[in-house]
């Protein structure tokens, strides 16, 4: 049975999503072995859910537990990646784009748009690139870059590629070389402003309740 004591409850998004899954209260409530008035209690506030109900209700409707209880929060999304995998942003007059989940994002982190050109269906298509943001804000390149897929910037653009630092010349400014997987062709002695490494990489975003706000 459901625990209702000695917790630590907010008011809960029960009533919303169970919607969304195409499931009524009194369905919940059947499969769950609890009456339809515990359930209606529950969505409508009139009693506290714990994180034990909302673990159960969440593996129910197919949402996580934290989308029950919390309001995730969005995040900047600030370009969209090019068949090149350069990164065209977002001017200042438009603004940046938000993307919202049913779920939270890592934390201080912000995202740039897989491009959505249908002519070349090219693998970043309906996809939404994560990166810490620190690394941008403090125009520095982060060690955990090398060799790994990042997001970098130099001064004439931003980009998405594999990173690896040249040989380093003593009393001579640190250069990397840059490859990515669709021209295959290496770009070296960059002088790179920031790079941070791509955390993940959330794909078919509609499928995933992912939402694009401009």
């Amino acid at each position: 049975m459901f625990q209702t004591t000695n917790e630590y409850f907010m008011r809960t998004k029960l009533k919303e999503l169970a919607a969304k899954s195409g499931l009524t209260g009194r369905e919940i409530a059947k499969q769950l072995d609890v009456t339809p008035e515990t359930v209606s209690r529950h969505m409508n506030g009139r009693t506290a859910m714990s994180f034990d109900d909302a673990a159960r209700y969440s593996e129910l409707i197919g949402c996580s537990p934290e989308a029950l209880i919390f309001e995730p929060k969005g995040i900047d999304v600030i370009g969209e990646i090019q068949p090149d995998y350069s990164v065209q942003t977002f001017n200042i007059i438009d603004g940046h784009k938000t993307a919202s989940a049913p779920f939270s994002f890592p934390p201080n982190t912000t995202g740039v748009l897989g491009g959505n050109d249908k002519s070349q269906k090219y693998w970043t298509d309906h996809s939404l690139y994560i990166f810490d943001k620190s690394a941008m804000r403090e125009k520095k390149v982060d060690s955990h870059s090398n060799e790994r897929l990042s997001i970098y910037a130099t001064n004439d653009q931003i980009a998405i590629g594999l990173v690896y630092p040249d040989q380093i010349k003593v009393g001579e400014p640190a250069t990397y070389s840059v490859s990515n997987t669709r021209t295959g062709m290496p770009l070296k002695n960059l002088n790179i402003v920031w790079a941070t490494p791509i955390l993940t990489i959330y794909t078919e975003l509609s499928l995933l309740g992912i939402e694009i706000i401009d």
